[in-house]
């Protein structure tokens, strides 16, 4: 079994602010967690058997027809003391979340219609742009009065998720790109669904799913 994962990547403005923002961190208080990873909005993993890993892009793909896009409006700085984590919120993070949701109950209906087994799921809840983690506390404490009162809004929009495996040592290996667009050719397999949106507080970045 191994890991995959499923991102969302931002647009190339946004991807140029968040390497600075690790630049800026990493110039003064040196090496930390994620700071070389590329910035990205996890939306779900999960671990399958690699010999389907073509079924599972296959079942991705199917899934898709239930996705136009998801629209993510950056909204500010925020922090996780567990972890010792600075993250960019997404204003919008309960709307992307009910979306990721159907995604990946299509995703695993999908999945098992191939027998495909899919164990280990990881849904983000409260999904978010991650810039570092795991400082010291001396360090985090600084960290956190340098981005506390910086605002920083920006909306983009992904009509493609990207499907990883996970290599091990914090590495990950694409595996292919899954277009939110290309439905023409796909057969319906289930009827279409409304999505209702609702605020909710963030409270939590991640929960496991059955």
């Amino acid at each position: 079994m191994v890991t995959y994962k499923i991102q969302i990547y931002p647009s190339q403005s946004i991807t140029d602010y968040v390497r600075d923002r690790k630049t800026q961190i990493l110039d003064e208080f040196g090496q930390y967690k994620f700071y070389n990873s590329h910035p990205h909005v996890n939306l779900f993993s999960f671990q399958a058997d690699i010999s389907h890993e073509h079924l599972i892009t296959k079942a991705l793909k199917e899934a898709s027809v239930f996705v136009d896009a998801f629209d993510i409006a950056l909204n500010g700085f925020a922090y996780l003391k567990s972890n010792r984590a600075i993250y960019l919120k997404i204003g919008n993070g309960s709307q992307v979340a009910h979306i990721n949701q159907l995604f990946y109950q299509k995703f695993r209906e999908s999945a098992k219609s191939f027998g495909v087994r899919v164990i280990d799921p990881v849904f983000a809840k409260y999904p978010h742009m991650i810039i570092g983690s795991e400082f010291e506390q001396k360090a985090f404490l600084k960290i956190h009065q340098m981005f506390v009162d910086q605002k920083y809004r920006e909306t983009f929009r992904v009509d493609e998720v990207r499907l990883l495996r996970d290599i091990g040592n914090g590495k990950n290996d694409s595996v292919e790109a899954i277009s939110l667009l290309e439905k023409a050719a796909i057969s319906l397999k289930w009827p279409e669904e409304k999505v209702w949106m609702v605020n909710e507080p963030q409270m939590s970045l991640f929960s496991h799913v059955a």
